[in-house]
């Protein structure tokens, strides 16, 4: 059956042009074995991706995307299944929003796309397309750094009861786990967890 997953990412700011472009290549080629097919959005910061294809061929192409530390903050947008490949002719082709002028990457874009044009305007994946080409959705993009560069700051130190011993006959033992925001560096609340004797 067809599969359709589109994802966004941001990529590390010390990947140079031409580490990108070797990148895409490679992954081009990886794609093909695998006839995954689709189209790469590119906008200078944020990758938006579009991958097509049988749903274990794209589930092990993300899955190597998604170990790929050459990006970050890296979101699923949309998983489903397809009638038709939206860029059967494209490979896995590169699309670089700064390479037209506003006015044209739209038009630029759907000229890809192989569907009639009866179905682009009520196709949905073309909907998605066109939302991050015109920037509608940027509003909703969370910037955060990516994991290597975060550092678990410890709150100042407050008086804290010393956890209670366990009594005889305890059948079992209580913790709070700390629930971190990871993008504002706080925890928000505490999960309590209750293990039986034997965890």
């Amino acid at each position: 059956m067809l599969s359709t997953l589109i994802y966004r990412s941001q990529l590390v700011a010390s990947v140079s042009p031409e580490r990108l472009l070797a990148l895409v290549e490679r992954a081009s080629i990886k794609n093909a074995e695998a006839e995954v097919t689709g189209i790469l959005l590119y906008d200078g910061q944020y990758f938006f991706q579009v991958l097509e294809g049988k749903v274990d061929n794209v589930q092990t192409v993300f899955q190597r995307i998604c170990q790929d530390d050459r990006h970050f903050n890296l979101i699923e947008l949309m998983r489903d299944y397809a009638p038709a490949r939206r860029f059967g002719n494209a490979g896995m082709a590169l699309f670089d929003l700064r390479d037209y002028p506003q006015h044209t990457v739209v038009d630029a874009l759907l000229k890809r796309v192989t569907l009639s044009d009866e179905r682009i305007k009520q196709d949905r994946v073309v909907k998605f397309l066109r939302s991050f080409v015109e920037g509608r959705d940027k509003a909703t993009f969370i910037q955060i750094d990516p994991a290597s560069l975060w550092t678990l700051t410890l709150p100042l130190k407050q008086d804290v009861q010393p956890a209670g011993q366990q009594t005889s006959g305890q059948r079992c033992e209580f913790a709070l786990q700390p629930i971190v925001d990871a993008t504002n560096r706080q925890i928000v609340s505490c999960e309590a967890l209750i293990r039986g004797p034997h965890g």
